[in-house]
C-alpha cells in the first residue's frame, strides 16, 4: 500500500514570511545574542536592588496596615459581640413585661375602659 505524498500549500510570498516571522518569535529561528556594558549592567543591578527596596518598603507597609486592620476588627468584633447580648437580653426584658400586659384582667379592663368611653361619646 502506496502513501501519498502530501502536497504542502501554496503561499504567497506574505504568507512565508508570515511563517518565518513566527518561527522566529518563537525561537527556533532567530537567536539573539545579548551584548552588556559594564555601565549597563550596573545601571540594570541598580534598577534590580532599587525595586526589590521598594517592593520590600511596600510588603512591610501592607502589613503593617493588615495587622492594624485585625486589630481593630478584633477589638470591634468584641464590642459588637457585647452590644449583640445586650440587645438581646433588653429585648427579653422587654418582650416579658408587654407579655404580662396581657392578662385576662387586665385586657377586659382596657376593654371596659374603650367601650366606656365610646358610650360616652354616643351620649354626647
Amino acid at each position: 500500500m502506496k502513501q501519498k505524498k502530501v502536497q504542502e500549500p501554496i503561499m504567497t510570498p506574505e504568507e512565508k514570511d508570515t511563517v518565518r516571522y513566527k518561527a522566529e518569535i518563537k525561537g527556533t529561528g532567530f537567536q539573539l545574542e545579548m551584548k552588556t556594558s559594564h555601565k549597563g549592567k550596573t545601571m540594570i543591578e541598580k534598577q534590580r536592588d532599587d525595586r526589590r527596596q521598594r517592593h520590600i518598603e511596600a510588603l512591610k507597609e501592607s502589613t503593617k496596615f493588615i495587622d492594624q486592620f485585625y486589630d481593630n476588627f478584633s477589638e470591634r468584633r468584641n464590642e459588637i459581640r457585647k452590644r449583640s447580648t445586650m440587645f438581646v437580653v433588653d429585648s427579653d426584658v422587654e418582650i416579658d413585661h408587654l407579655m404580662r400586659a396581657l392578662t385576662d384582667e387586665l385586657l377586659l379592663a382596657n376593654e371596659i375602659t374603650y367601650v366606656n368611653s365610646i358610650w360616652d361619646k354616643v351620649a354626647q
